[in-house]
């Protein structure tokens, strides 16, 4: 996934860097208050940029479930393509369950979804740069999934209308109660 605010960021701190540069030689602490900035920049926008892998994918969650049955069964059907890793939005679809990566991911039985919606706000705060799916389950358990930036994504979108269709195959089945 390609992240603009963390590339600039990474290209301010390289502008603080050389700047402060050049102005540490006149022994000014401008200098050395840029370099700090740069710094600054420069750890904000490798956490930008890294945003949603790592610790945070769905192979991680999987790979941290503890019944294994259940994981051996969800690998073979990854093996045999059954199941679909959507690797650019962290998420997993098999035909019994969803795993999301991240911090407010998890693994959610297909089963329980009754609800499922692009949504800007996240933690009660709007995101100009990102956008999630939210999933809603019959117990009114949320999850925060599939994040992308605000742009046009096929994987996003492919994910986002199977999750639709899900949720409202459960509605039809009488899956609100």
């Amino acid at each position: 996934m390609k992240n603009s605010k963390g590339k600039g960021l990474l290209w301010g701190a390289l502008a603080a860097f050389v700047v402060g540069f050049f102005l540490m030689g006149n022994a000014t602490a401008i200098g050395f208050f840029l370099w700090i900035a740069a710094l600054l920049m420069l750890i904000i926008g490798l956490l930008e940029i890294s945003k949603g892998r790592g610790f945070g994918s769905a192979k991680r969650v999987l790979k941290k479930m503890t019944d294994e049955t259940e994981k051996q069964r969800i690998m073979a059907a990854l093996e045999n393509g059954s199941a679909k890793e959507y690797r650019e939005v962290n998420t997993i679809i098999t035909d019994r369950e969803v795993i999301f990566g991240g911090r407010e991911g998890g693994v959610i039985p297909t089963s329980d979804i009754v609800n499922a919606y692009y949504t800007n706000i996240h933690n009660n705060v709007y995101d100009y740069a990102y956008k999630w799916i939210k999933v809603i389950t019959k117990d009114s358990k949320v999850y925060y999934g599939s994040w992308s930036m605000r742009r046009n994504n096929a994987e996003y979108d492919t994910v986002l209308e199977r999750l639709r269709g899900i949720a409202q195959s459960n509605r039809a089945e009488g899956g609100i109660e």
